[in-house]
Protein backbone atom coordinates (compact mmCIF):
# COMPACT_ATOMS: atom_id res chain seq x y z
CA UNK A 1 0.00 0.00 0.00
CA UNK A 2 3.07 2.53 0.94
CA UNK A 3 4.35 1.69 -2.24
CA UNK A 4 1.18 2.19 -4.59
CA UNK A 5 0.99 5.60 -2.65
CA UNK A 6 4.14 6.69 -3.18
CA UNK A 7 3.89 5.67 -7.33
CA UNK A 8 0.66 7.69 -7.34
CA UNK A 9 2.44 10.75 -5.59
CA UNK A 10 5.25 10.56 -8.30
CA UNK A 11 2.78 10.30 -11.01
CA UNK A 12 1.08 13.46 -9.79
CA UNK A 13 4.31 15.33 -9.58
CA UNK A 14 5.46 14.06 -13.15
CA UNK A 15 2.42 14.92 -14.62
CA UNK A 16 2.27 18.44 -13.14
CA UNK A 17 5.47 19.18 -14.03
CA UNK A 18 4.82 18.55 -17.49
CA UNK A 19 1.62 20.75 -17.67
CA UNK A 20 3.53 23.62 -16.31
CA UNK A 21 6.38 23.17 -19.14
CA UNK A 22 3.25 24.10 -21.52
CA UNK A 23 4.17 27.25 -23.12
CA UNK A 24 4.64 29.65 -26.23
CA UNK A 25 8.12 30.25 -27.09
CA UNK A 26 10.09 32.56 -28.84
CA UNK A 27 10.28 32.86 -33.05
CA UNK A 28 12.88 32.10 -35.12
CA UNK A 29 13.20 35.83 -36.58
CA UNK A 30 16.59 37.43 -34.28
CA UNK A 31 15.07 39.94 -32.22
CA UNK A 32 16.51 41.16 -29.26
CA UNK A 33 15.24 44.50 -29.00
CA UNK A 34 13.74 44.98 -25.21
CA UNK A 35 10.32 43.66 -25.98
CA UNK A 36 11.39 40.74 -27.72
CA UNK A 37 13.54 39.52 -25.50
CA UNK A 38 13.08 36.14 -23.53
CA UNK A 39 11.39 36.92 -20.46
CA UNK A 40 12.58 34.11 -17.98
CA UNK A 41 12.68 34.22 -14.49
CA UNK A 42 16.01 34.04 -12.51
CA UNK A 43 18.07 31.00 -11.97
CA UNK A 44 20.20 29.84 -8.73
CA UNK A 45 23.34 30.95 -8.42
CA UNK A 46 26.49 28.82 -8.22
CA UNK A 47 29.79 29.57 -7.21
CA UNK A 48 32.24 27.84 -9.94
CA UNK A 49 34.99 25.56 -8.75
CA UNK A 50 36.37 21.96 -9.26
CA UNK A 51 33.29 20.31 -8.59
CA UNK A 52 31.52 22.70 -10.65
CA UNK A 53 31.91 22.41 -14.81
CA UNK A 54 30.41 25.85 -15.79
CA UNK A 55 28.32 26.77 -18.86
CA UNK A 56 28.77 29.62 -21.31
CA UNK A 57 28.95 31.03 -24.55
CA UNK A 58 31.71 32.60 -26.95
CA UNK A 59 31.38 36.47 -28.51
CA UNK A 60 28.04 38.14 -26.47
CA UNK A 61 27.59 41.98 -27.20
CA UNK A 62 27.56 43.99 -24.14
CA UNK A 63 23.53 44.97 -24.62
CA UNK A 64 22.81 40.67 -25.11
CA UNK A 65 24.51 39.98 -21.91
CA UNK A 66 21.04 39.91 -20.04
CA UNK A 67 19.54 37.83 -22.31
CA UNK A 68 22.31 34.91 -22.19
CA UNK A 69 22.53 35.01 -18.63
CA UNK A 70 19.05 34.40 -18.55
CA UNK A 71 19.63 31.30 -20.55
CA UNK A 72 21.99 29.71 -18.23
CA UNK A 73 25.29 31.58 -18.95
CA UNK A 74 28.18 31.55 -16.43
CA UNK A 75 30.84 32.57 -18.50
CA UNK A 76 31.36 34.45 -21.41
CA UNK A 77 33.89 35.23 -24.48
CA UNK A 78 34.81 38.19 -25.79
CA UNK A 79 37.25 40.03 -27.90
CA UNK A 80 38.06 43.62 -26.67
CA UNK A 81 39.90 45.97 -28.49
CA UNK A 82 43.43 46.38 -28.34
CA UNK A 83 42.98 50.48 -29.52
CA UNK A 84 40.65 50.58 -26.98
CA UNK A 85 40.42 53.07 -23.73
CA UNK A 86 40.81 51.39 -20.41
CA UNK A 87 36.87 52.51 -19.81
CA UNK A 88 35.51 50.72 -22.87
CA UNK A 89 37.59 47.42 -21.57
CA UNK A 90 35.94 48.00 -18.26
CA UNK A 91 32.47 49.02 -19.62
CA UNK A 92 31.95 45.39 -20.53
CA UNK A 93 32.91 43.77 -17.54
CA UNK A 94 30.95 46.25 -15.51
CA UNK A 95 27.60 44.74 -17.24
CA UNK A 96 28.89 41.10 -17.02
CA UNK A 97 29.24 41.57 -13.34
CA UNK A 98 25.58 43.14 -13.47
CA UNK A 99 24.42 40.03 -14.69
CA UNK A 100 26.26 37.70 -12.95
CA UNK A 101 28.47 36.63 -15.47
CA UNK A 102 32.39 36.31 -15.81
CA UNK A 103 34.40 37.15 -18.61
CA UNK A 104 37.31 35.47 -20.70
CA UNK A 105 39.09 38.84 -22.08
CA UNK A 106 40.92 38.11 -25.38
CA UNK A 107 42.65 41.66 -26.22
CA UNK A 108 42.54 41.58 -30.07
CA UNK A 109 44.65 41.93 -31.81
CA UNK A 110 46.61 40.28 -28.97
CA UNK A 111 50.16 42.83 -28.43
CA UNK A 112 52.45 40.23 -27.34
CA UNK A 113 54.67 38.18 -30.45
CA UNK A 114 57.44 35.93 -30.05
CA UNK A 115 60.22 37.60 -31.27
CA UNK A 116 62.84 33.68 -31.68
CA UNK A 117 63.93 34.34 -28.40
CA UNK A 118 61.33 35.54 -25.90
CA UNK A 119 57.72 37.20 -25.90
CA UNK A 120 57.76 40.54 -26.30
CA UNK A 121 54.27 42.29 -24.74
CA UNK A 122 53.53 45.88 -26.05
CA UNK A 123 52.49 48.50 -23.78
CA UNK A 124 48.72 48.56 -24.85
CA UNK A 125 48.88 44.91 -24.24
CA UNK A 126 50.54 45.75 -20.47
CA UNK A 127 47.73 48.10 -19.65
CA UNK A 128 45.08 45.74 -20.68
CA UNK A 129 46.43 42.97 -18.17
CA UNK A 130 46.90 45.31 -15.80
CA UNK A 131 43.35 46.75 -16.08
CA UNK A 132 41.25 43.90 -16.45
CA UNK A 133 42.98 41.33 -13.84
CA UNK A 134 41.67 42.66 -10.81
CA UNK A 135 38.02 43.35 -12.31
CA UNK A 136 35.69 40.43 -10.07
CA UNK A 137 33.86 39.59 -13.29
CA UNK A 138 37.09 38.76 -15.30
CA UNK A 139 37.12 34.50 -15.26
CA UNK A 140 41.28 34.22 -17.51
CA UNK A 141 43.02 36.66 -19.98
CA UNK A 142 42.63 35.16 -23.51
CA UNK A 143 46.89 33.92 -24.72
CA UNK A 144 46.57 32.02 -27.94
CA UNK A 145 44.43 30.55 -30.64
CA UNK A 146 45.36 27.49 -32.03
CA UNK A 147 49.08 27.77 -30.74
CA UNK A 148 50.41 24.35 -32.38
CA UNK A 149 49.16 25.41 -35.36
CA UNK A 150 49.09 29.05 -36.27
CA UNK A 151 47.63 29.20 -39.82
CA UNK A 152 50.36 26.18 -40.73
CA UNK A 153 51.56 22.71 -40.09
CA UNK A 154 54.95 23.74 -38.73
CA UNK A 155 53.90 27.65 -37.99
CA UNK A 156 52.73 26.79 -34.34
CA UNK A 157 54.43 27.23 -31.23
CA UNK A 158 56.07 24.83 -28.88
CA UNK A 159 54.67 24.10 -25.66
CA UNK A 160 58.28 25.68 -24.23
CA UNK A 161 57.26 29.03 -26.14
CA UNK A 162 53.46 29.03 -24.85
CA UNK A 163 54.80 27.94 -21.19
CA UNK A 164 57.09 31.13 -21.48
CA UNK A 165 53.90 33.12 -22.80
CA UNK A 166 52.39 31.73 -19.75
CA UNK A 167 55.25 32.98 -17.65
CA UNK A 168 55.78 36.15 -19.19
CA UNK A 169 51.85 37.29 -18.41
CA UNK A 170 52.00 36.25 -14.65
CA UNK A 171 55.06 38.09 -14.45
CA UNK A 172 52.42 41.27 -14.81
CA UNK A 173 50.08 39.62 -12.76
CA UNK A 174 48.86 36.22 -11.40
CA UNK A 175 45.76 36.13 -13.56
CA UNK A 176 44.25 33.49 -14.85
CA UNK A 177 45.18 31.96 -18.54
CA UNK A 178 43.10 30.69 -21.07
CA UNK A 179 44.11 29.36 -24.19
CA UNK A 180 42.15 27.33 -27.38
CA UNK A 181 44.99 24.53 -27.66
CA UNK A 182 42.97 22.65 -30.07
CA UNK A 183 42.67 18.64 -29.05
CA UNK A 184 45.83 17.82 -27.04
CA UNK A 185 45.79 13.90 -28.17
CA UNK A 186 46.22 15.18 -31.72
CA UNK A 187 49.14 17.42 -31.48
CA UNK A 188 51.29 14.71 -29.32
CA UNK A 189 50.87 12.50 -31.73
CA UNK A 190 52.22 15.08 -34.58
CA UNK A 191 55.70 15.49 -33.98
CA UNK A 192 58.12 16.29 -31.37
CA UNK A 193 58.07 20.19 -31.01
CA UNK A 194 54.08 19.31 -30.00
CA UNK A 195 54.67 16.26 -28.41
CA UNK A 196 55.04 17.61 -24.66
CA UNK A 197 51.69 18.81 -23.45
CA UNK A 198 51.99 20.09 -20.15
CA UNK A 199 51.03 22.37 -17.01
CA UNK A 200 52.19 25.79 -17.40
CA UNK A 201 50.28 26.76 -21.03
CA UNK A 202 46.89 27.52 -20.01
CA UNK A 203 45.14 27.24 -16.55
CA UNK A 204 41.99 26.87 -18.92
CA UNK A 205 42.77 24.79 -21.79
CA UNK A 206 39.78 24.34 -24.97
CA UNK A 207 39.60 21.92 -27.35
CA UNK A 208 37.16 20.54 -29.86
CA UNK A 209 35.55 18.92 -32.29
CA UNK A 210 32.67 20.25 -34.83
CA UNK A 211 30.23 17.63 -35.47
CA UNK A 212 27.45 19.22 -37.31
CA UNK A 213 27.84 18.88 -41.24
CA UNK A 214 25.79 19.80 -44.41
CA UNK A 215 23.39 17.37 -45.59
CA UNK A 216 22.18 16.55 -41.77
CA UNK A 217 25.38 14.74 -40.88
CA UNK A 218 26.30 14.39 -37.23
CA UNK A 219 29.45 12.89 -36.54
CA UNK A 220 28.64 12.06 -32.88
CA UNK A 221 31.41 8.99 -32.48
CA UNK A 222 33.98 11.98 -33.48
CA UNK A 223 32.90 14.06 -30.33
CA UNK A 224 32.85 10.86 -28.08
CA UNK A 225 36.39 9.99 -28.62
CA UNK A 226 38.03 12.97 -29.52
CA UNK A 227 36.67 13.98 -26.07
CA UNK A 228 38.25 10.86 -24.02
CA UNK A 229 41.18 10.96 -26.24
CA UNK A 230 41.97 15.00 -25.00
CA UNK A 231 40.78 14.19 -21.47
CA UNK A 232 43.30 11.58 -21.14
CA UNK A 233 46.33 13.52 -22.68
CA UNK A 234 45.39 16.56 -20.30
CA UNK A 235 44.63 14.57 -17.36
CA UNK A 236 48.16 12.57 -17.45
CA UNK A 237 50.19 15.65 -18.80
CA UNK A 238 48.57 18.67 -17.48
CA UNK A 239 46.76 17.53 -14.18
CA UNK A 240 46.89 21.28 -12.70
CA UNK A 241 44.96 22.85 -15.92
CA UNK A 242 41.02 22.59 -16.62
CA UNK A 243 39.70 21.57 -19.87
CA UNK A 244 37.31 23.28 -21.48
CA UNK A 245 34.94 21.91 -24.69
CA UNK A 246 34.06 23.95 -27.08
CA UNK A 247 30.62 23.26 -28.96
CA UNK A 248 29.24 24.04 -32.12
CA UNK A 249 26.68 26.74 -32.42
CA UNK A 250 27.36 27.96 -36.30
CA UNK A 251 27.18 27.34 -39.81
CA UNK A 252 29.81 27.61 -42.04
CA UNK A 253 28.84 26.76 -45.40
CA UNK A 254 32.20 26.50 -47.95
CA UNK A 255 35.01 24.59 -48.51
CA UNK A 256 36.40 22.80 -46.43
CA UNK A 257 34.92 23.14 -43.98
CA UNK A 258 30.75 22.59 -45.01
CA UNK A 259 29.82 22.85 -41.28
CA UNK A 260 25.30 23.27 -40.05
CA UNK A 261 23.49 24.64 -37.53
CA UNK A 262 22.35 21.96 -35.31
CA UNK A 263 18.60 21.41 -34.08
CA UNK A 264 17.26 21.12 -30.66
CA UNK A 265 17.76 17.74 -29.99
CA UNK A 266 21.06 17.55 -31.70
CA UNK A 267 22.12 20.58 -29.25
CA UNK A 268 20.90 18.37 -26.11
CA UNK A 269 22.64 15.39 -27.13
CA UNK A 270 26.09 16.90 -27.40
CA UNK A 271 25.16 18.40 -24.77
CA UNK A 272 24.74 15.82 -22.05
CA UNK A 273 27.76 13.96 -23.95
CA UNK A 274 30.37 16.47 -22.85
CA UNK A 275 28.34 17.06 -19.18
CA UNK A 276 28.37 13.13 -18.80
CA UNK A 277 32.37 13.48 -18.65
CA UNK A 278 35.00 15.30 -16.30
CA UNK A 279 35.52 18.40 -18.55
CA UNK A 280 35.73 21.50 -16.10
CA UNK A 281 33.26 23.93 -18.40
CA UNK A 282 31.88 24.02 -21.88
CA UNK A 283 30.88 27.26 -24.10
CA UNK A 284 28.63 27.03 -27.01
CA UNK A 285 30.47 29.09 -29.72
CA UNK A 286 29.50 31.34 -31.37
CA UNK A 287 26.40 33.41 -29.54
CA UNK A 288 26.95 35.89 -32.36
CA UNK A 289 29.14 37.35 -35.32
CA UNK A 290 30.06 40.31 -36.74
CA UNK A 291 31.84 39.69 -40.25
CA UNK A 292 30.65 36.51 -42.76
CA UNK A 293 33.34 34.15 -41.47
CA UNK A 294 29.78 32.13 -40.25
CA UNK A 295 26.77 32.13 -42.16
CA UNK A 296 24.56 31.88 -39.00
CA UNK A 297 24.84 31.62 -35.58
CA UNK A 298 23.33 30.84 -32.32
CA UNK A 299 21.81 34.52 -31.59
CA UNK A 300 19.81 34.10 -34.98
CA UNK A 301 17.53 30.89 -33.56
CA UNK A 302 15.26 32.26 -30.69
CA UNK A 303 13.51 29.27 -30.68
CA UNK A 304 16.72 27.54 -29.48
CA UNK A 305 17.33 29.83 -26.74
CA UNK A 306 14.42 27.72 -24.06
CA UNK A 307 16.98 24.72 -25.50
CA UNK A 308 20.01 26.71 -24.32
CA UNK A 309 18.63 27.19 -20.84
CA UNK A 310 17.09 23.69 -20.83
CA UNK A 311 20.70 22.22 -21.67
CA UNK A 312 21.53 24.22 -18.31
CA UNK A 313 19.47 23.13 -15.70
CA UNK A 314 19.36 19.54 -16.80
CA UNK A 315 22.61 19.08 -17.03
CA UNK A 316 24.78 21.49 -15.43
CA UNK A 317 22.75 21.83 -12.26
CA UNK A 318 21.47 18.27 -12.54
CA UNK A 319 18.28 19.47 -11.25
CA UNK A 320 14.78 18.20 -12.58
CA UNK A 321 12.97 20.32 -10.36
CA UNK A 322 14.14 23.19 -12.00
CA UNK A 323 12.70 22.14 -15.78
CA UNK A 324 9.63 24.01 -16.05
CA UNK A 325 11.15 26.83 -15.64
CA UNK A 326 12.99 26.41 -18.73
CA UNK A 327 9.74 27.02 -20.85
CA UNK A 328 8.29 29.63 -18.78
CA UNK A 329 7.32 33.25 -19.56
CA UNK A 330 9.57 33.36 -22.90
CA UNK A 331 7.24 35.84 -24.82
CA UNK A 332 4.44 34.73 -26.89
CA UNK A 333 5.13 33.87 -30.69
CA UNK A 334 4.89 30.86 -33.42
CA UNK A 335 5.99 27.81 -31.68
CA UNK A 336 3.59 26.01 -29.54
CA UNK A 337 5.56 23.46 -27.03
CA UNK A 338 3.85 20.22 -27.76
CA UNK A 339 3.66 17.34 -25.32
CA UNK A 340 6.40 15.32 -27.50
CA UNK A 341 8.81 18.38 -27.31
CA UNK A 342 9.16 18.05 -23.71
CA UNK A 343 12.74 17.25 -22.65
CA UNK A 344 12.05 13.95 -20.80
Amino acid sequence: MRNAKYLVVGVSLVILTLVSGLLLVTSATRNTSPENRAQVGPLPERILGASNPFYGVQYVPIDELEIVKRLGAEVVLMEFQHDGPPESWLAYLDEAQAQGIQVIAWLWPEGWSWDGAEWQIDDQAKLFIQTVSGHPALFAIYSLHEPYWMGCFGCGYTTAEQQALYSAIKAITNVPIYSEVDSMAFWIEYGEETAFFADGVCDYCATWYYPFKVGGVYERDQVITQLAADLEVARERAPNSKIVWIMQSFEQTYAPYYLRMPNADEMRDLASIVYSTDVDGALWYPWYWDNDLYSDFLSNHPELYPVVREIYIRHVLGNLVYLPLVYRDFQASTILTTWDSIPW
